[in-house]
């Protein structure tokens, strides 16, 4: 009998995934300086445990002022790479799971208050940090206005992310995945909302992809070749002339042009004034459509919370790969059945 469609393997380049179920935690800000915490790195520990055929970090920051809050964790010292090398090292050691490290930069969402004190509530003045973004506008009426980028800012940045892929290519990651979305810094120079610059990064979509697709030449320059890099993508801004399913078409397209391997689809946030749509199946669709029209492999995001939502959405084709947001599942536990 053939093996359900979650179970089915999924190869990148040299990288072999077991199964189509994947983990990826939300963030965290439990510490203090941008050091991983033990609670953070026990968290991505316990998931690559679990059977999943990957398992990708909580977004970890490329430099100090690319936080969300001062508990984000980093990858922008050498001691970062040093902890994040334990639980990479434990995982390979104790399961076939596929390890991935996602790599962002706040930018306009950045020096917020731990999200135990509410969503997007900025620091005391005493206490943030400079923000940087494609333009000056801040993330809430309530938030600090961010600096637009310079030339100067957008090389220091690109180089940011170059070493932090470096780092984590030593810390033993097997794939990297990069956040364009959710209104951090790479998502804020794709929307024309965010975006108002009129230089060659501004106007146009093609204008709007350079600075993002840059920084993506930079990474995968530095990331082995036999190793993927995925790319966190919008569909949508959900707001009226922003950040739409065509322009996704476009990003994308470029994206895999330029050897990115898996797109992983989500939507929203690019604004704290969106209008987001509550379909339970809306992100699969979004997967979907962009799978067929590009035929690059896409990850959905669309909450999965049982086996039978992943078999579903791969074997319907919605997507190759699912996240998965189990209660308390061991992946293992359920192959034999």
């Amino acid at each position: 009998m053939a093996a359900p469609p979650m179970f089915q393997p999924l190869t990148f380049r040299d990288v072999s995934l077991p199964n189509r179920a994947v983990f990826a935690p939300s963030p965290s800000s439990v510490g203090s300086t941008g050091q991983p915490t033990n609670e953070q790195l026990e968290r991505l520990a316990d998931l690559g445990t679990n059977g999943a055929g990957l398992v990708i970090t909580e977004p970890v920051a490329v430099s100090e002022n690319g936080r969300i809050s001062p508990g984000t964790p980093g990858l922008y010292a050498d001691d970062h790479c040093d902890a994040w090398t334990d639980p990479v090292n434990r995982i390979h050691q104790s399961a076939s799971t596929v390890v991935g490290i996602e790599l962002f930069h706040a930018g306009q969402r950045g020096a917020k208050q731990p999200r135990s004190h509410g969503l997007d509530r900025p620091l005391p003045e005493s206490e943030a940090w400079e923000l940087l973004s494609a333009s000056a506008t801040p993330y809430t009426p309530r938030s600090q206005t961010p600096k637009p980028m310079s030339e100067d800012d957008l090389d220091r940045v690109r180089e940011k992310f170059v070493a932090a892929a470096n780092r984590a290519d030593a810390a033993g990651f097997d794939l990297l995945q990069l956040n364009m979305a959710h209104g951090y810094l790479l998502s804020s120079f794709l929307s024309p909302l965010t975006n108002e610059r009129d230089d060659e990064y501004g106007g146009s979509p093609e204008n709007r992809l350079r600075y993002p697709l840059e920084v993506f030449d930079a990474v995968r320059a530095v990331w082995p070749d036999e190793k993927p890099i995925a790319v966190k993508m919008p569909a949508t801004d959900y707001r009226p002339k922003g950040f739409n399913l065509g322009d996704a078409f476009e990003v994308g397209s470029k994206l895999e042009e330029h050897g990115c391997d898996l797109l992983t689809i989500v939507a929203g946030q690019t604004t704290s004034n969106d209008r987001p749509r509550f379909d339970t199946n809306v992100l699969a669709r979004y997967s979907e459509q962009i799978k067929n029209k590009l035929n690059v492999p896409t990850m959905s995001t669309n909450y999965i919370t049982s086996t039978d939502g992943v078999n579903t959405q791969v074997g319907s084709a919605t997507s190759d790969l699912c996240q998965w947001y189990p209660d308390d599942v061991d992946v293992n536990s359920l192959e034999s059945n």
